[in-house]
């Protein structure tokens, strides 16, 4: 049960995109860009001409060749959809992965051979749907730009002999504006988006569909959510021991430090001690010397105290 609604939902969603987007057309593409100059007054004209018409396919890679098929499996899954297995199933809870491998499914043929398009479902994630698309730049012929010069001239005459002239047609237009990407040929001279899906029909973002989301479904978007929360998690837990290491590692050198200077300053201590003692020594000896100079006794040497 749970099995052909995820073929239906598998089959509806490709099958409405080519529906909406498969029609594959031959365009040819006209762009015109002048800059006149007449009585010091600048005429700048842009022009967009497009024709499109669509182009006739045959064969195995045609668009109308694989929607002709994708609507004979929709059918035929529609069919199993209506079916009395379903109507009997109803109200039944969907099956959810991982499937248990009972015996049936590993011996009966046909039990396995669903268990693996099952597994081909649970794997295929993209549309499955390409574009090819191809641009040439054509030469024109020598009456090809005669006629493009003649418009170009109609185009700045008629503007020359009504507007220029009319001082209540001048209008002071402020705004700001955005530069937009061109993706092709096609928006060189466009200040919208507005021809954009003609050629890109997979940027556009809304959900022609309106299909439900199955039960599957769900569940992958679940598990990503907390795959994305577990990961956050992770991630702070890594920045905290990064930091614990780091404050670990400063302590540690500053203690170190500390330690050398401590050993620096007791060893300028001890040199300073030696030097007071040195001194008190020579003084002592001076002291023996002027005495027996002038004929006095010599006193008895004083005896250091030691702190």
């Amino acid at each position: 049960m749970t099995l052909i609604k995820r073929c239906l939902a598998f089959i509806q969603k490709r099958y409405q995109f080519i529906l909406e987007h498969g029609e594959t057309r031959d365009s040819d593409l006209l762009l015109i860009h002048n800059k006149t100059v007449i009585d010091n007054v600048t005429y700048e004209v842009d022009s967009r001409i497009k024709v499109s018409i669509p182009t006739s396919e045959e064969g195995k890679d045609s668009n109308a060749y694989i929607l002709n098929k994708l609507k004979e499996l929709k059918e035929r899954n529609e069919m199993y959809f209506i079916s009395p297995f379903m109507t009997q199933m109803k109200g039944a809870r969907d099956v959810s992965s991982p499937i248990h491998m009972t015996n049936m499914i590993v011996k009966h043929p046909d039990y396995h051979r669903a268990y693996e398009f099952w597994c081909f479902l649970e794997e295929y994630e993209e549309l499955g749907i390409s574009y090819d698309i191809t641009e040439t730049n054509q030469r024109f012929s020598k009456e090809y730009l005669d006629e493009i010069n003649t418009y170009i001239a109609n185009s700045v005459s008629a503007i020359h002999s009504n507007k220029v002239n009319d001082k209540e047609l001048t209008v002071d237009i402020r705004g700001n504006y955005t530069p937009q990407v061109i993706f092709t040929l096609e928006d060189e001279t466009y200040m919208d988006s507005k021809f954009l899906y003609d050629a890109y029909p997979e940027a556009l973002q809304t959900d022609k569909l309106h299909l439900p989301l199955s039960a599957e479904e769900v569940r992958k978007r679940l598990n990503k959510f907390h795959q994305k929360l577990k990961n956050q998690k992770d991630a702070r837990v890594n920045v905290h021991k990064a930091i614990m290491k780091d404050k670990d590692e400063r302590t540690y050198h500053e203690a170190e430090v500390r330690k050398q200077r401590i050993k620096e300053v007791e060893k300028d201590i001890n040199l300073l001690i030696n030097e007071i003692k040195r001194l008190r020594m020579e003084n002592d000896r001076l002291e023996l010397e002027i005495e027996k100079i002038s004929g006095k006794k010599p006193a008895k040497p004083r005896k250091s105290k030691k702190k």
